[in-house]
C-alpha cells in the first residue's frame, strides 16, 4: 500500500531538472524525511545500461524499439526501487518518469497515443505522481546551457524540442490538478521556492500518505 509521495521533475535538458532535485531531496531530509533519488531511465542496473544505449549510443533505434526500451527500463525501476520505496513511506523523487514518453516518443517521434498509453500503463504497474513539476524553457536558451556533447534526443534539434516542450505543456494543461509548470529561466533559488512551497502544499493536503521521519 503507498504510504510515501512520488514527485517528479519532468522538461527539456538544461532546464535544471538535477539542480531541483538534488536541492529538494536536501531540505527534505533536513526536514526529517527518508528521501529516494532516481532518474528515467536510470535507477537500476538494467535501466542505466539502457540509458547508455539510448542516450549516447550510435545504433540507430527505430521510434516504436526506442518507446519500448524506455518502458522496459521504467518498468524495472518501478519494480526495483519506486513502489518499494513508496510503500515503506518514502518521499521519492524522480528525474523525469511516464510524461517523458509521451512528450518526447508522442509529441517529438509522433507515436501514436494510444500506443504509448498501452505501453506506459504496462511499464508503470499503475503508479502515478503525486506531483510532477514542469521546468519550462525555451529550447535555445536551455541548449545554451548545457556542457560537453550532446546526447542522442538533444541532437534532434530545435523543432523537435519545441514539440516535446509543447506535449509537457498540453499534458499541464488537461490535468492541472496534478502539474505545476515553472519558469525554469528564473534564478535557481527563486525557482526552488516555488517548489518546495508546491511540494509542501501536497503533504499538508494528503493526510493519507503518511510522514516517514528516521
Amino acid at each position: 500500500m503507498k504510504k510515501g509521495f512520488f514527485i517528479v521533475f519532468e522538461g527539456i535538458d538544461g532546464a535544471g531538472k538535477t539542480t531541483q532535485a538534488d536541492l529538494l531531496a536536501g531540505a527534505l531530509a533536513a526536514k526529517g524525511h527518508r528521501v529516494v533519488v532516481t532518474r528515467d531511465p536510470g535507477g537500476t542496473a538494467l535501466g542505466e545500461s539502457l540509458r547508455s544505449l539510448l542516450l549516447l549510443g550510435g545504433v540507430p533505434v527505430d521510434p516504436e524499439a526506442e518507446t519500448l526500451l524506455y518502458a522496459a527500463a521504467r518498468a524495472q525501476l518501478a519494480a526495483e526501487k519506486i513502489l518499494p520505496a513508496l510503500a515503506g513511506g518514502a518521499v521519492v523523487i524522480s528525474d523525469r518518469f511516464s510524461d517523458s514518453t509521451r512528450a518526447y516518443q508522442g509529441y517529438g517521434r509522433g507515436i501514436s497515443p494510444e500506443f504509448l498509453e498501452l505501453v506506459i500503463g504496462w511499464a508503470c504497474r499503475g503508479l502515478v505522481p503525486d506531483l510532477t513539476l514542469i521546468l519550462d524553457m525555451d529550447p535555445a536558451e536551455a541548449a545554451a546551457r548545457l556542457k560537453g556533447p550532446a546526447d542522442r534526443m538533444e541532437r534532434e534539434g530545435r523543432e523537435f524540442l519545441q514539440r516535446v516542450r509543447q506535449g509537457y505543456l498540453d499534458r499541464a494543461k488537461d490535468d492541472p490538478g496534478r502539474y505545476l509548470v515553472l519558469d525554469a529561466c528564473q534564478p535557481a533559488d527563486r525557482l526552488f521556492a516555488r517548489v518546495i512551497e508546491a511540494v509542501e502544499n501536497l503533504m499538508l493536503s494528503n493526510p493519507s500518505c503518511r510522514k516517514n521521519r528516521r
